[in-house]
């Protein structure tokens, strides 16, 4: 079938012209896909259709016939579909040199990214992470049985690359864990077996990190990660996982139309915090959405007024963070906030909501005796030893020059440990700082000389990006509040679900359940359809599809309101599909139904993915908005970043020459 499928499809290309680059790509995922392939025929217009529609029979008739079930875990590994929940390698194609059991291997080679963020970055060493995974139901065949999962793998250049199982039971507790190193340059199969008493949910997991590197005598990367799989296969008490009954459909329920609030308008005037939680996350599942940073702020605003909340902690650089705090306690001036504004880290908000809640807190702290503090949540390791400096630099004058001078130093050197051991020795530090911001720098000399110290700490630290996350809000929690006072979080909510999220390790908002129970409280954001920003652009934007079924987001929609809050301790324990969007780079606008037939070019499209969760065990409540709008205010292009970073660096090394030649003057003077 599959030869004389071919042959008819070539006869075909005869009287049709078909682009070659969306064919390759066609050919290359393994799938068929009418909206990649172009016709035109050479002879009579009128056959178009005619000709169109017999090469998309025969052609899926090709394509098709090596997967007759479609794949439908994606075990076999070719590139996924945009509305199946599978593995998200976005850098990855077949390997038509190779052919393992009559199939071409899976490769993910992020040779293409790393040529794209050179241009940007222009570094000599480009670190690589891969943490993909797919959730799998446990189907009804599965229960009290043994099941046993391999895989057939070959990597080269990774530091490190393993493959993990991880199961979870209904109310979304780990139940069973085991992992297998695959950091090996030769093909071999790996095998992980367990008896399945109570697991809903299994999770497979390919994760490791590598670098590719650049000399000035080759300039151009070698030694680039790539990944070579085969295929997975998974069996229950011997047989195919397929031969089983995905139960999926069965037990999804619809939301209780009783208990809906609907929201007038997108108030949140109605919205009841209870009063004895002291950490309330507001996590959006898109990233790009004006609608749902109006609502989080509006949210924020409500907890200032009502909840007692007297630190806003944002998903966004820690030293930027800690300027936006000086301007909100009116020790920088008013017109400080047009060069605030530029920041380009802080991508995940609208500018422009921003400044009018920076100018609303700004007024209102100035008529409160207890004042509300922002601070950030992200630590960015390649130029953070720059922020680190300016941020100790926001104390030094004349009367506190002779205590600062050797700490910025030290820091100047990136000696952080010799850093740290002075302000231990040195108890004038405190006194020039004050005492909360003598505990913050020494919370950020060590976070800085985690991510600049070595390379298996940069991926310690990459890998566990939610812990440090947590780490950090948790520091400011402990040091800034009081016991009555809150603290409001604003992330994405893969980084504040309270038991799983995208990642193989615990999401951040798993530790503050963990460290304060039920006075955690987690509000998610979730967007039907509309438009979102793509960021990092100047003011382009792209299509938020209808989404699948089966989805939080699918059954908010057939809810008759535009905006609704949703308490989840009345769902029924289920796992539905939730949408999460993440990524946003420079791209033409594009619909996000196209998002993969167009995938690799220029940058990653969108990183938009599904993912299975149990909303009632992930988040407390959450907002429903039908029809999204986009950020509107510009963003900082990311072929500037480069500008910024090295002005940082021409900023702190005038500074620093500036105080060395002080410091001689001065001892000369004595």
């Amino acid at each position: 079938m599959r030869i004389l499928a071919f042959w008819v499809t070539a006869c075909f290309f005869g009287k049709c012209w078909i682009s070659e680059k969306y064919l390759k790509k066609t050919v290359d995922s393994g799938h068929f896909s009418g909206n990649m392939i172009f016709l035109r025929s050479k002879n009579n217009p009128k056959n178009n259709f005619f000709n169109a529609v017999v090469i998309c029979i025969f052609s899926g008739l090709l394509f098709s016939c090596k997967e007759q079930d479609i794949d439908r875990y994606n075990l076999n590994f070719t590139v996924r579909d945009s509305f199946c929940p599978q593995w998200d390698f976005v850098y990855a194609g077949l390997d038509s040199f190779t052919t393992i059991d009559g199939k071409h291997p899976f490769v993910y080679d992020p040779e293409e990214q790393v040529k794209q963020m050179d241009l940007q970055l222009n570094t000599s060493r480009m670190y690589i992470r891969v943490n993909n995974f797919q959730d799998i139901i446990v189907p009804e065949c599965a229960k009290s049985s043994t099941v046993e999962i391999t895989l057939n793998s070959k990597s080269s250049n990774f530091l490190n690359l393993a493959f993990q199982v991880q199961c979870f039971n209904g109310s979304e507790n780990p139940v069973y864990s085991d992992s297998v190193n695959i950091n090996r340059k030769d093909w071999k199969k790996y095998k992980i077996s367990f008896m399945n008493n109570n697991a809903k949910i299994i999770r497979l997991i390919i994760s490791g990190t590598g670098f590719a590197f650049k000399s000035n005598l080759i300039p151009f990367y070698r030694h680039i990660p790539r990944i070579f799989i085969d295929r997975i296969s998974i069996t229950v008490d011997g047989k195919d996982i397929y031969s089983c009954r995905d139960n999926f459909a069965q037990q999804v329920k619809p939301l209780d139309y009783k208990n809906v609030m609907p929201l007038d308008s997108g108030k949140v005037d109605s919205i009841v915090i209870p009063k004895n939680k002291k950490i309330i996350a507001l996590g959006e599942s898109v990233h790009g959405c004006k609608t749902v940073n109006r609502l989080q702020i509006e949210l924020v605003k409500k907890m200032i007024l009502e909840n007692n909340c007297k630190l806003v902690i944002f998903d966004a650089d820690i030293f930027e963070m800690h300027k936006w705090n000086l301007f909100v306690q009116s020790v920088l001036p008013d017109y400080a906030i047009e060069e605030l504004s530029f920041d380009p880290r802080m991508v995940n908000t609208d500018i422009l909501v921003l400044r009018e809640f920076f100018n609303w807190l700004r007024d209102f702290n100035k008529r409160q005796a207890v004042k509300v503090k922002t601070a950030g949540l992200r630590h960015f390791y390649n130029i953070n030893t720059k922020q680190l400096f300016m941020h100790i630099n926001y104390f030094y004058t004349r009367e506190t020059a002779q205590i600062l001078y050797p700490l910025l130093k030290y820091v100047y050197n990136m000696e952080f440990d010799r850093a740290l051991e002075y302000m231990a020795n040195t108890p004038r530090v405190k006194t020039a700082v004050g005492e909360d911001e003598f505990v913050i720098i020494q919370h950020l000399l060590k976070s800085t000389g985690i991510s600049s110290s070595s390379k298996q700490d940069i991926e310690t630290l990459y890998l566990s990006t939610d812990y440090y996350m947590w780490k950090h809000a948790s520091t400011f929690v402990d040091i800034l509040l009081k016991e009555d006072e809150t603290a409001v979080i604003m992330a994405h909510s893969y980084h504040t679900q309270k038991k799983r999220s995208m990642h193989y390790y615990p999401p951040m908002g798993c530790y503050f359940d963990r460290k304060y129970g039920n006075r955690y409280f987690n509000i998610n954001f979730h967007v039907g359809q509309g438009e979102l920003a793509l960021l990092f652009t100047k003011n382009r934007t792209a299509n938020i599809f209808s989404p699948k079924e089966y989805s939080i987001e699918k059954l908010c929609l057939n809810m008759p309101y535009e905006y609704f809050y949703y308490r989840t301790d009345i769902m029924p324990d289920m796992f539905l599909y939730s949408r999460g969007i993440v990524s946003y780079f420079e791209s033409p606008k594009v619909d996000l139904n196209e998002m993969y037939s167009i995938i690799n070019d220029k940058y990653n499209i969108l990183n938009d993915r599904y993912d299975i969760l149990n909303i009632k065990r992930n988040a407390d409540a959450f907002i429903f908005i039908r029809d999204g709008k986009p950020v509107t205010s510009s963003r900082v292009p990311l072929k500037n970043m480069r500008y910024i970073n090295h002005n940082k660096t021409i900023t702190v090394d005038g500074i620093m020459k500036k105080y060395r030649q002080e410091m001689e003057k001065s001892k000369v003077k004595k």
